[in-house]
């Protein structure tokens, strides 16, 4: 007897958060978690968004899909940046971990701000662990250079929830500064 998708009932194809699921669910999965992350109102229409990035340009085209938004994808940060109202860049919810308690260790913390400019940077790969945009990017052959897991990290292996609880806090306490 095959087991089943957790969402769907349908075959399952592989495991994620300890359940398996179908490629289907698991897509759509991904993509209303992006969407709801982009929020209702932050683009307008005919904004100027540079997208850093393949799985980046194509997780924000879906998820804003027949907005007039004029994207233009690019593989660095433009030099010309103030001739985009946003720029959108990929660091997962791993990354974001990564960083913070990198820079909680070395005494770098620092939860502010920094001024950017005329443009708004947005993180649109924040809510995603860097497992889920690796099955996202192979199931549509999209090569991604998602960095090996740090030392650090390896006991999220066994403790899933730990990388979202840390990353909750980190969400929390952005939003005290």
């Amino acid at each position: 007897m095959a087991e089943k998708c957790y969402v769907c009932a349908g075959k399952g194809s592989f495991l994620h958060l300890s359940r398996l699921i179908c490629k289907k669910c698991f897509l759509k999965n991904i993509e209303k978690r992006v969407k709801k992350h982009l929020g209702r109102r932050i683009f307008k229409k005919d904004d100027r968004i540079m997208v850093i990035g393949e799985v980046e340009k194509r997780l924000l085209e879906n998820a804003v899909k027949g907005m007039p938004l004029q994207i233009k994808a690019g593989k660095s940060l433009p030099k010309e940046r103030e001739r985009f109202d946003f720029i959108v860049i990929g660091k997962t919810l791993d990354e974001v971990n990564r960083e913070f308690l990198q820079d909680l260790f070395q005494g770098k913390l620092n939860l502010g701000r920094a001024d950017q400019g005329k443009f708004s940077l947005f993180n649109i790969l924040e809510p995603l662990t860097d497992q889920e945009v690796s099955m996202y990017c192979r199931i549509n052959k999209i090569k991604t250079g998602i960095e090996e897991k740090k030392e650090i990290l390896k006991l999220f292996d066994e403790y899933q929830e730990l990388k979202y609880n840390i990353y909750n806090t980190i969400k929390e306490l952005r939003e005290s500064f």
